[in-house]
């Protein structure tokens, strides 16, 4: 894991990781990847995913998991020149 403290940097993009590696970040999140009905689940939309449920039942925060989201996201919208 990289912790980055850098006096004066506002943000901190992710568009260079890949979407296993944002998942590592997040214990909690990869702890419930494993009760997901599909292996490239993105834990965003799919049905069955074990991610949403946990969210769903509390055992997730709700900041947490749209951190991640957020993240996804600015993976998904990265584009590759």
């Amino acid at each position: 894991m990289l912790i980055a403290d850098l006096p004066g940097i506002q943000s901190f993009g992710v568009s260079h990781l890949d979407k296993l590696s944002v998942a590592q970040g997040f214990p909690e999140i990869m702890q419930y990847m494993k009760g997901c009905r599909f292996s490239n689940c993105s834990h965003i939309r799919e049905q069955e995913c074990g991610v949403r449920a946990a969210v769903e039942r509390g055992e997730i925060s709700e900041s947490r998991y749209e951190s991640y989201c957020g993240m996804i996201e600015e993976i998904s919208a990265k584009r590759s020149y």
